[in-house]
């Protein structure tokens, strides 16, 4: 027998009996029936009038290392338990990319970061400052934990053409709780607020719980349980992303840790022939229809389904 004392006490104990998972699950239902209602024109010009020739990713993720230095629970990339090998893209290769997305004129999100931390790649200053010269109109974004990163780092790689850059911070439960960044994060922080204003617009700090249960991740995230899923969700992002590994591997979707669903290899093809071939064809045409069961990585995928500009 449960002791009702009062109304706040109700509340708690009704709210105490659903799980995480089934509100998570619940908030990202409601979150993509939103999404979907607002977004009808665009469903229906993926399943009818979509040409991949004339429509580019909105995003392109390139790991050019593929080691992290983040312990979050959630990735498999995480440095205590992944498989993942410390891989490194050959400069002829991001050359090859960057002069690939010049011809294109491409103008959209382009991330030298994926599942990794970026700035363990001593060369990233200068991959940002190729791109900047070489592909003038992209959106060149970073993701980092703020690991030992430095003030003068981060303003030398806007010096050299980034335009956006956010700390994840990811934390213990109690710092989470009380907003508390880490040592070196919140410094990197108070530089920006007292000696580097200029920074105030392009750089952003997010506290994130390092033990979070998120999304399935393609069904390879340590801390969810995502056998047997079944959702039948339409995903966009064979529509709007790219991400390339070091060795030259090519996979739809940022969740594709191990790069299981290779749509091909931008070392041996031209990336738009990549992004415009018939396997890549097939599984936009297997995702606008629901049909996730059809493919490895997705059938064990709880992603919404969409990606954010």
């Amino acid at each position: 027998m449960i002791n009702i004392k009062n109304s706040k006490h109700l509340i708690k104990t009704i709210l105490s009996k659903f799980t995480f998972h089934r509100f998570y699950q619940g908030y990202k239902y409601i979150k993509f029936l939103i999404y979907y209602y607002k977004n009808k024109k665009k469903i229906n010009f993926y399943k009818s009038s979509y040409d991949p020739k004339e429509t580019l990713p909105k995003v392109i993720h390139v790991e050019t290392r593929t080691l992290c230095s983040g312990k979050c629970t959630f990735c498999a990339a995480n440095i205590l338990n992944t498989s993942r090998s410390d891989d490194l893209m050959h400069m002829e290769l991001v050359d090859k990319l960057i002069l690939e997305l010049s011809e294109l004129n491409y103008k959209g999100r382009l991330s030298f970061y994926n599942n990794n931390e970026p700035f363990l790649d001593k060369r990233i200053l200068s991959i940002i400052d190729k791109a900047r010269k070489k592909v003038p109109n992209c959106f060149l974004e970073l993701k980092s934990n703020g690991k030992g990163l430095k003030i003068e780092t981060v303003d030398n790689i806007f010096k050299s053409g980034l335009d956006c850059l956010y700390v994840n911070d990811y934390l213990d439960k109690e710092n989470y709780k009380n907003k508390i960044f880490s040592k070196n994060v919140q410094s990197l922080l108070n530089n920006v607020n007292n000696d580097y204003s200029h920074l105030k617009k392009k750089i952003f700090f997010i506290h994130r719980l390092e033990d979070q249960i998120l999304n399935s991740r393609a069904g390879t995230s340590p801390n969810r349980n995502s056998e047997n899923l079944s959702y039948k969700w339409r995903c966009f992002r064979p529509f709007e992303m790219m991400t390339l590994s070091p060795s030259g591997n090519v996979a739809m979707c940022s969740d594709d840790v191990y790069y299981d669903e290779v749509m091909g290899n931008f070392k041996e093809s031209k990336l738009i022939d990549i992004w415009t071939s018939e396997k890549y064809k097939k599984n936009r045409e297997i995702l606008i229809n629901k049909n996730r069961n059809l493919i490895n990585t997705c059938k064990n995928c709880d992603y919404i389904g969409y990606t954010l500009n």
